[in-house]
Formats: structure tokens, C-alpha cells, sequence
């Protein structure tokens, strides 16, 4: 079905309960996976440029992509943190 909100197009597809929860019920699991996949597909070409500024030394370009990574991860838990504590209603 094609609907049209103003100027914009929405495209409405009905789908089945039972079709939701078989395709969120085989994605779910892997999840993880397809995520971690993501981040270090896009570090991939970093790792690489950070390993040859190390005199190509892989133990010293690890511990740093690892340190690079997390600080990354809790930058940005941080912000989502402070985001839902601002718009929380006291």
C-alpha cells in the first residue's frame, strides 16, 4: 500500500504477527555478531594505519585499537546516559 502524508511517501506493508516474530526471532540471536562484525569491519583500515605508525609491532597496535575501541564504547554510553537523564522527568 502506498500512502501519501503531505509531500512525503509512506510505504505501509501489512505483515503478520506471526511473520514478525519468526523474522525478529531469527535475527535476534545474532545480533551480537552482526554488530561486532560492523565495528571491526570499520576499524579494519585504522588498524592497519595505526600498525605501521608501531614499526608494524602487532602486540603494541592491539593494546592501543583495544584502548581506542573501549574509550570509543564508554564515550559513548556517556552521552546516551546523559541524554536519557536530561529528558527524564524529575
Amino acid at each position: 500500500m502506498l500512502k501519501e502524508k503531505g509531500s512525503i511517501l509512506d510505504f505501509h506493508v501489512p505483515v503478520s504477527r506471526f511473520t514478525q516474530n519468526t523474522i525478529l526471532g531469527s535475527i535476534a540471536p545474532y545480533a551480537r555478531f552482526f554488530m561486532a562484525s560492523s565495528v571491526m569491519i570499520a576499524a579494519g583500515p585504522l588498524l592497519i594505519k595505526v600498525q605501521h605508525l608501531l614499526w608494524r609491532w602487532r602486540p603494541l597496535e592491539v593494546a592501543i585499537m583495544t584502548l581506542l575501541l573501549l574509550l570509543l564504547f564508554i564515550l559513548l554510553v556517556s552521552i546516551q546516559i546523559s541524554t536519557i537523564i536530561d529528558n527524564s522527568a524529575f
